[in-house]
């Protein structure tokens, strides 16, 4: 019978940090685009702007989504090249 190899600690480093990873790009992606969509929708009922606070609102939060992205990525990238500890 084969034996299954061992998971070392590196190994439970790299599944934790890609799991961090997973979730933290998955809620900066939701989060503003959620809230941006929300908020310029009630805007727009408001003040009966249709469509115009949506879509600025939703080109704002693409672009700190951007940023924030580019921001999380550099600094896993650093995480993942620094290693376990």
């Amino acid at each position: 019978m084969e034996e299954k190899p061992q998971k070392s600690q590196s190994d439970a480093y790299y599944y934790k940090l890609a799991f961090r990873m997973a979730s933290d790009f998955g809620a900066t992606l939701a989060i503003p685009a959620l809230a941006a969509a929300y908020i310029g929708v009630k805007v727009d009922e408001k003040y009966g702007t249709e469509p115009f606070a949506l879509a600025i609102l939703l080109v704002m939060a693409f672009t700190f989504t951007a940023v924030f992205i580019v921001k999380k990525a550099v600094y896993y990238a650093k995480l993942y090249e620094r290693g376990p500890k």
